[in-house]
C-alpha cells in the first residue's frame, strides 16, 4: 500500500506508480517486496531461470523507482514507460 494512503496524504497518479512497482518486484521475485537481496537470489523460482537477465534488471530497477516512499521522488507513469521503451531500444542492439 501506497504511503499516502497510510499517512492519509493527498492522492495523487503517483500512488498507482507505487502500486505498479509493487506489483512488477512481485512477479518478478514471487515474493512480497520486503527487501533488497542480491539478485539471482531475488528472481521468482517458478522462472526456473529462464528470463532475459539484462531485461529483468531493468524491470527491478525502474519498479524499485516506483516504489520510492517520497512521492516526489517517484518516476510518473509516462516515465516508467519511456525508461522501459528507450532500454529496450538499447538491448535489441547488444
Amino acid at each position: 500500500m501506497a504511503p499516502e494512503w497510510v499517512y492519509n496524504f493527498p492522492i495523487t497518479s503517483k500512488v498507482d506508480v507505487y502500486s505498479y512497482g509493487i506489483v512488477v518486484l512481485e512477479i518478478v521475485t514471487g515474493k512480497k517486496p520486503t527487501s533488497v537481496q542480491v539478485f539471482d537470489e531475488i528472481m521468482n523460482p517458478v522462472l526456473e531461470g529462464k528470463f532475459d537477465k539484462a531485461k529483468t534488471e531493468l524491470l527491478v530497477k525502474v519498479a524499485l523507482q516506483c516504489v520510492e516512499e517520497d512521492k516526489e521522488a517517484r518516476l510518473d507513469m509516462r516515465q516508467v514507460v519511456e525508461m522501459l521503451q528507450f532500454n529496450e531500444e538499447e538491448l535489441s542492439l547488444i
